[in-house]
């Protein structure tokens, strides 16, 4: 399934990028197969699949070191509250 959605740009520093792939590490795959790495247990919703690439389609005003069209490589680390 192919998802696409766009979504305005509110913030100053924000940059919108066309997702090309994502790819699943192999730390990815036995988190989901074992549940677990050495002592790490997952224990909540967990992401899978942090690397990425795409290609920037927006900028916001204050952004000025991409341009739109240049390709990306994306490693998000999220922070769940």
């Amino acid at each position: 399934m192919i998802i696409s959605k766009t979504f305005a740009l509110d913030l100053f520093a924000e940059v919108q990028i066309a997702v090309h792939s994502v790819g699943i590490c192999g730390s990815d795959v036995h988190y989901l197969t074992h549940g677990a790495i050495g002592d790490f247990i997952v224990k909540a919703p967990m992401l899978l699949g942090h690397e990425s690439s795409g290609t920037v389609t927006k900028l916001g005003d204050g952004v000025t070191n991409l341009k739109v069209g240049k390709i990306i490589l994306l490693v998000l680390c999220f922070k769940f509250e």
